[in-house]
């Protein structure tokens, strides 16, 4: 993948991420506030028509209902039937209906009838006031729950996005640094080995290997000026007569001097394997399944490894 594109994929996944917790908690609220509203304004228009209706019983005392307050009743009675919100007001309202009219003339058994069925609309509707405010309370705490689920979601999410720009963009740059600043600093044999890193990167890697490769060289800005760098160079150009690539491996296991076709296989899909094949030698692992021969150096000092030709695309 190119490091432009996998920026470009961290920095808009991250930023997703915060416009759904943004939309998500934004749409739960305001699906919550148009329902809790219109719920508490009908129920609270039928309490206005019952307490209405028994203020009127109340002014009157235990008489006759005079002819402006039955009106009022009425009224009141044929707003709470044209809102009604639960399914027990039906009930509730033609029992009243059936005692109106012995209420009004002042019948005490049907007044007080009447009046227990104003009291039971009132609990019908308070009691639905209180069941949207639980409901409402559930979906508060539903949608804290959910956008601090998002958030934590969102926070994971950045610090594996970090970790992978650390390993394959940061870790890389730096290994390219090193290996300048320690070629700069008179070790001519160190080389960059950037095995997981975006396209660009590794072709970076690589043209700054072949640009110390060419340093080596007698045509080279630098020539060698000792007998161990003559050494070296003339280690790495017998490595480099080998036709799968060779190299030198110390006798801890550390990669010291390799071919530039190595190099390039080591940065490939299948360089992670060959270098762990590498680490395997100094525990006298077997080496029938690797990818390479292995060759002790005399004295123990490491070991000489031709890897095997590359297969042939079919």
């Amino acid at each position: 993948m190119g490091l432009r594109r996998e920026l470009l994929i961290a920095v808009g996944t991250l930023a997703l991420l915060n416009l759904l917790l943004a939309f998500g908690a934004m749409g739960l609220f305001l699906r919550m506030s148009p329902a809790i509203g219109r719920i508490l304004e009908e129920n609270d228009f039928s309490i206005e028509a019952t307490e209405d209706a028994l203020a009127v019983l109340a002014s009157t005392g235990g008489g006759e209902v005079p002819g402006e307050g039955r009106d009022r009743i009425r009224a009141a009675l044929a707003r709470a039937r044209s809102n009604l919100t639960e399914p027990e007001e039906v009930d509730v309202l033609a029992s009243m209906d059936r005692r109106l009219d012995a209420a009004l003339e002042g019948d005490a058994e049907a007044r007080a009838d009447f009046v227990r069925g104003c009291e039971s609309l009132l609990d019908i509707n308070r009691s639905a006031m209180e069941r949207v405010a639980r409901e409402a309370q559930r979906l508060g705490r539903a949608g804290a729950w959910a956008a601090a689920f998002i958030g934590i979601l969102a926070s994971a999410l950045c610090l594996l996005l970090a970790r992978r720009l650390r390993i394959r963009v940061v870790a890389p740059v730096r290994e390219i640094h090193e290996a300048l600043k320690v070629h700069g600093e008179g070790e001519a044999f160190r080389r960059c080995l950037v095995l997981d890193a975006p396209t660009e990167i590794r072709r970076v890697a690589g043209a700054v290997n072949r640009l110390l490769d060419a340093r080596m060289g007698e045509g080279g800005k630098r020539v060698p000026g000792d007998g161990a760098e003559a050494e070296r160079a003339a280690l790495l150009g017998l490595l480099d007569r080998h036709e799968g690539g060779a190299v030198f491996v110390d006798a801890t296991g550390t990669l010291r001097a390799a071919s530039a076709e190595v190099l390039e296989r080591l940065a490939g899909p299948g360089g992670e394997g060959i270098r762990a094949g590498f680490t395997s030698l100094p525990r006298e692992e077997g080496t029938a399944d690797l990818p390479f021969e292995a060759i002790r150096v005399r004295n123990g000092y490491g070991w000489i490894c031709f890897l095997n030709p590359p297969p042939t695309p079919a």
